[in-house]
């Protein structure tokens, strides 16, 4: 843990304004169609922490910078990344981001029982449903919904906690949400789309962009596509 607070401390000391963790859910094996290069390398996702406990541990020892980290709309449910980033947010006293992503390789598919990757088309239309579902989740409990009353004995106000329903195409969630409201509510919605679909789906829901590009026409026209829409 010393390592990620080291990190944590030197960030927070030099003014940024985040850390940031990319996340893949399975070893790369697309080199050679083996595990044996990237294990003997050292590549990158070859041996990494879950992000959201790491976050926590960073989270504990710093107190103005945020913690971005990246779960996968395709494997995980929204109540349980719902609850996830909620008490993320509570730790961290609302300094948490979802980096927001799809999945993307055949490994991580074969770790949760499917033989092949969701198509592309697909893993977007599920990852609408996804996000809203979650927004739903996080909304379920107001502001001012815990009373915290010792003399009448009330810890919260029922009619300020509502159950969600939800029941779309893919996915069902009764709700409320078990973790009361957070400090920021919901964490900050991150996205690195740079698919048509993808940007559709960042200018919808994108609080933050990640853009890689070496020149600054193509990140500019970028930009432009993403603000268009």
């Amino acid at each position: 843990p010393e390592y990620y607070h080291r990190i944590g401390r030197i960030l927070e000391r030099g003014k940024f304004d985040f850390v940031f963790f990319a996340d893949l859910l399975a070893a790369p094996a697309r080199y050679g169609r083996d595990i044996s290069e990237p294990l003997r390398r050292g590549t990158q996702a070859t041996a990494t922490l879950d992000p959201s406990l790491v976050a926590a541990s960073i989270g504990a020892v710093t107190s103005k910078l945020g913690v971005a980290i990246t779960k996968s709309a395709t494997y995980f449910h929204p109540y349980e990344l719902a609850r996830i980033f909620a008490s993320l947010d509570h730790l961290t006293r609302g300094r948490v981001a979802w980096n927001i992503v799809t999945s993307l390789t055949q490994s991580e598919a074969q770790n949760f029982g499917h033989d092949n990757h969701l198509d592309h088309e697909f893993r977007y239309e599920r990852a609408e449903e996804f996000v809203r579902t979650a927004i739903e989740l996080w909304s379920s409990w107001d502001p001012d919904a815990l009373v915290l009353d010792k003399e009448t004995g009330v810890f919260a106000d029922p009619g300020r906690i509502r159950r969600v329903d939800h029941d779309g195409q893919y996915f069902k969630s009764r709700g409320p949400l078990n973790v009361p409201r957070s400090p920021q509510g919901r964490p900050v919605l991150i996205q690195a789309g740079s698919s048509n679909t993808g940007r559709d789906f960042a200018a919808r829901w994108a609080e933050a962009i990640f853009e890689i590009d070496p020149t600054p026409e193509v990140r500019r026209a970028y930009y432009e596509a993403i603000k268009s829409r």
